[in-house]
């Protein structure tokens, strides 16, 4: 199985159970070798509301954190 069937079930999957996915536009691991790819995701299922997540650029590694806010809903 390639690397886009594993995005497309892990989508299929949490859409059958009602889970949001929230995702950095940016990705977070840049390895010396092959790929960019998305490896850190936020799964919720609530009526909270989140930023937006973002891919913080700050370590020299090849896996980059990002960060999210969960927001009040006044």
């Amino acid at each position: 199985m390639n690397k886009d069937h594993k995005g497309i079930d892990l989508y299929d999957l949490s859409s059958s159970r009602n889970y949001n996915i929230l995702a950095p536009d940016a990705p977070t691991h840049i390895p010396y070798v092959g790929d960019v790819s998305t490896i850190d995701l936020v799964f919720h299922k609530s009526n909270l509301r989140f930023s937006n997540p973002v891919t913080i650029n700050d370590l020299s590694s090849d896996h980059l954190p990002a960060s999210f806010s969960i927001l009040n809903n006044y």
